[in-house]
């Protein structure tokens, strides 16, 4: 499964060429199919592995910091 992240934050989004990009973090919530059991989870942009926790049938990822675009990968088996 992957998760598309894009940052939006920059005051000048919508007026021509970005002058700066602001990096912000974020935490994500995902329900796992009862079915199946996480096998791993990383970012695929920045290649770091997000600080996670798994309970009720939730992963929470917490993810440090997306400039423009990061890429939650995780892993299902």
């Amino acid at each position: 499964m992957t998760i598309h992240m894009v940052n939006l934050t920059n005051p000048m989004m919508t007026r021509g060429p970005f002058r700066e990009l602001i990096p912000v973090n974020a935490q994500v919530k995902i329900k796992i199919p009862p079915e199946r059991t996480i096998d791993g989870e990383h970012l695929l942009v920045s290649g770091k592995n997000p600080a996670t926790e798994i309970k009720e049938g939730k992963i929470f990822l917490t993810i440090p910091e997306i400039f423009d675009h990061e890429i939650v990968g995780i892993d299902m088996i």
